[in-house]
Formats: C-alpha cells, structure tokens, sequence
C-alpha cells in the first residue's frame, strides 16, 4: 500500500485510500539516528480529516464544499448553440446530485449561450456536482432551436459554505493490553447508558459489577447537555416563530436544519386555524344577492355565530354579488360557520344601490389564518446546543408565508453520559473486553445504567490509543524505541476515506507502513 518517511509525518502527509469494511494495518518504527538525542520518550501520531484545522485540505478534490452558490458569474462546461432567438432567460435550478432553490439566467448571442449568472443562491449544493439545465427547458424558455442541453460544472470557488471533513469512524484492533487504566482518557467512546438522568458529576465511583480480573480502580463520570441530544417526541416549548398561514395540518417527519453542529432531527409539525381571515382574503362561497347597481361598497359589518370583528367589501356585476373580500381579519372565527351582511347595511352604503337579501358567507379552510399548535421531534437530533435555532422550511409545513424558527433550550436537551475518566486510583489486572457497570439508580443515568466496555488503547502495558477527534480522526500516544516496531495496530474504517482527504503527522521520528 504506502510507506510515509518521518520527515513526511512531521511536515504532515496527506493519506491514500481506505475502502469501508477493509481491514488496514498501520505499523510505526522508530528508525536508528546517529545522534540518539532526538528521542524524549513518548510522541503522537495523529490522523485528522478536520478541514476546519487542516488547511492544505481546504480545497482537495477529495473534501468537498457544500453551501449555497456564490452568486455572480459561474462557468459554462459546454456549448451550446443553434439558437435563432437570443435573448436572457431566468432557470430554477438544483444540483444533479444535490441542492436546490437557486435561479441562473443565461444569455446568449449570435445563436450560442455565451454567459450564465447565479441570480440566488439557493442551498446545500455541494463542489464536484454539476447543474443541468434541458435541452427542452432552454427552448421553452426562449432560447429557440438550441441543440444541447446546458451543462455547469460546480466548483469549490463557486460555492458559499464549508468544506466537509471525512468520516474517520470504524474500528480498531491490537492496541493496548490488560493491565493498569490510564488517566487521562474520556472513556465514554466504548460506554453505553447514561442518558435521561440528570446533569451530576459522581467522583471516584466504584462499578457496581464487572466482569473479568481488574480490580480497585474508581472513575468519575459527568452527566451533563454537552453531547446536544434531542431525544424522540421531545416537545418545543421555547421561542417559535413563523410559520403561519399555509394550509393547517399534521406534517410527520420533516426535515429541519440548524444554525449549529446539530444532525439527524426530523420534526412533526401540527398547524391549525388561528381563527383570523386573511389579509385581504376573497371568499368563494356565498350567497345569491342582486343590486340595482354595479359598484363597490366600503367596509361593512358582519355578523357571526363565534367569530367578531370581521369588515368585507362587496363588488357587485352585472346586477348580482361578484366578489366578497376581508377589510378587517377579525378574530374567533371558525371553518364552516357562516358570515352575514344584512340587507340593511348594504342598502345604506348606497355603493351597489339596493339588494333584494342578506349575504350570507361560508367559511372555508382556505379562508383563515394558521399558526404553529406543536412542534415535537420525530427522530432524536445530536450536537445541538442551548440557542441554536433550527429552520424548517415553509413549503415543508403546508406553503406559510415564513419559515419556521425554533430556539433550542436546556430543557430540550436529554442528559447524557459526556465523560468517564479514571479518578484517584487505577486499578490492575484489567483486559480488553472487560465490562463495568454503574447501577442506574445510583448513577446520573437514572433508570439506564452505564456499561463501560474496556478497549485496546486503555491500558498503561502497551501503546495506547490516546484521544478520538470526534469522527474526524483519531490519535496515539507512542514511546519512541530506536529500530524496533514502536506498534502495529489495525483499523476497520466504517465508510469509504478518499486518498488525500486525511493528514497523517507525528511528532516524534516515526516511519509509518499501511497494508
């Protein structure tokens, strides 16, 4: 596979392909110098697909951006021509993989489409996609006889976002032996349990059972909102905004984005009518009324079972009732009860001159407002934090005039394990696979209790596995042993690593093999 010298780890080397479900091995050695000075015990190694640290893969073919277009000039990939009608003609468009929501008019001359123009943004296109735009769409549009359709490749320096790191997830193997706990470790990446509790910190606590040899060592473990969980059917109570007069009902499963890290939340949304006509609303149904005159009231009064406030103005056509539309919303208004403007009132606006009976004006759904009655979430969300806003479109929850915005609160967020470090004594005698439990009842996990699973990496015997960089990496901790293998472990990722999309860096004077 691939050899990495030390000088190369130092100065940091971009990493080659790792296929998902194939098992690597990654072995260091600790070359023989001269001059035995550079070695000071232990060094890291470290493999982090962070773009947000890592520049030099801020632009890799292999890290893309996701974002909105930049709006402005964006290349053209192919030519077309043919065109007997130029002109400059605006497209809806979305990405061939995805994206969506943005404009681009394009503008030909002397028969070929010669520019294309970014009009919105639009959101979540992503760098190495490309944008089609018909054949049959160009010439509806007005582009005439145009022979090809218009293909627009989406470069990173075309997109307004952030690149996005690789997944460095998967499993490990042959790191660590049985022995003495480290300190230092958040242990929490091989616990379960621990959520739904209450925020606690519990110093030096003993596991209530175990399996395996290990003995004395105590831990402290922290319950607290840091990992950002949204658990299933949680309820927003906090500020809600938006969302108002589209179509009421019950949408399961939406999709939602957040201004944060938050991930995976999807919301059922219920609307309902505020009981508020529109603005300037125009009913459909009501009753047969005829005038002796052609013309336009003012603002009448209405009367109703429930509702109250509620002003029309009547237009009248060709001797009957054309048209009935709100003056004043009004309010307590109800689908299917009835508005009624008395013969007297229009008889006395003199505005259609006289009719013959009351109008009478059936309420339809369309007819009132809507507001947000729940927001719950369908799936649990993770990574989210106390004042990140989550955004779900309008067109999602039934076409309301706004999006819908929720603030995220500290009691939207579950309690959950963020941490097992080993407190004043480390114990002996453990082993990969060891399990501890802490009860539940006597843990801040509440009724769940905590099972710690012992991994490779957590013993003092051997090299150990350091730290974990969320999904974006992980890192060693490896004393430096001249002309011996320092380690070799192994290392399963759980979805594809693109070559070049990952830095492999040392401190120490390692030279890495990967098989």
């Amino acid at each position: 596979m691939a050899n990495y010298t030390a000088a190369q780890m130092k100065a940091g080397a971009l990493g080659e392909v790792l296929n998902a479900g194939q098992q690597y091995e990654f072995t260091l050695t600790t070359p023989a110098y001269t001059s035995q000075s550079v070695y000071f015990g232990a060094a890291s190694f470290v493999v982090d697909s962070s773009t947000f640290t890592n520049a030099n893969l801020q632009g890799s073919s292999t890290n893309t951006k996701v974002g909105a277009l930049e709006e402005g000039a964006i290349p053209l990939s192919n030519v077309v021509a043919g065109i007997t009608v130029n002109g400059t003609f605006l497209f809806d468009v979305e990405g061939d993989l995805q994206g969506s929501s943005a404009q681009i008019s394009l503008t030909s001359t002397a028969g070929t489409i010669t520019s294309a123009l970014v009009v919105r943004g639009g959101r979540d296109f992503t760098s190495g996609d490309g944008i089609t735009i018909s054949q049959n769409d160009l010439q509806a549009a007005g582009f005439a006889n145009a022979n090809a359709s218009q293909q627009i490749d989406v470069f990173p320096d075309h997109i307004r976002g952030e690149y996005v790191s690789s997944n460095m997830t998967g499993s490990f193997g042959g790191v660590g032996a049985t022995g003495i706990i480290l300190s230092g470790l958040n242990l929490t990446g091989s616990a379960t349990g621990g959520t739904g509790g209450t925020v606690a910190t519990l110093l030096n606590q003993a596991p209530s059972s175990q399996t395996g040899g290990g003995s004395l060592a105590t831990f402290d473990l922290v319950v607290d909102l840091s990992g950002g969980v949204i658990a299933p059917a949680n309820t927003f109570t906090g500020t809600i905004t938006g969302g108002e007069d589209g179509t009421p009902g019950v949408y399961t499963g939406v999709v939602s984005t957040t201004d944060g890290d938050g991930v995976n939340l999807r919301l059922d949304v219920t609307t309902i009518t505020n009981g508020i006509f529109k603005a300037a609303q125009s009913f459909d149904t009501f009753s047969a009324v005829t005038a002796t005159k052609d013309g336009v009231t003012g603002a009448l009064a209405t009367s109703s079972a429930t509702g109250v406030g509620a002003t029309v103005v009547i237009t009248t056509l060709a001797g009957v009732v054309s048209q009935v539309v709100i003056s004043t919303q009004g309010s307590g208004y109800v689908v299917a009860e009835t508005l009624t403007v008395s013969q007297a009132a229009m008889d006395a606006d003199l505005g259609i001159g006289t009719v013959d009976a009351d109008l009478v004006i059936t309420i339809a759904p369309k007819d009132l407002g809507s507001s947000v009655q729940t927001v719950t979430s369908a799936t649990g969300g993770d990574l989210y934090e106390v004042g990140d806003t989550i955004t779900v479109r309008n067109d999602l929850i039934g076409d309301t005039t706004t999006d819908l915005v929720i603030g995220v609160r500290a009691a939207d967020l579950t309690p959950t394990l963020a941490s097992i470090t080993i407190g004043d004594n480390n114990g002996s005698g453990y082993a990969s696979g060891d399990q501890l439990t802490f009860s539940g009842a006597a843990s801040p996990g509440g009724a769940t209790d905590i099972v710690l699973t012992l991994i490779d990496g957590y013993f003092t015997s051997g090299p150990t596995l350091g730290w974990i960089i969320s999904n974006r990496g992980f890192a060693f901790t490896l004393p430096q042993s001249v002309g011996a293998a320092v380690v070799a472990f192994n290392f399963t990722p759980t979805t594809l690593i693109p070559a070049n999309s990952y830095l492999i860096k040392s401190t120490g004077h390692f030279t890495l093999n990967i098989t």
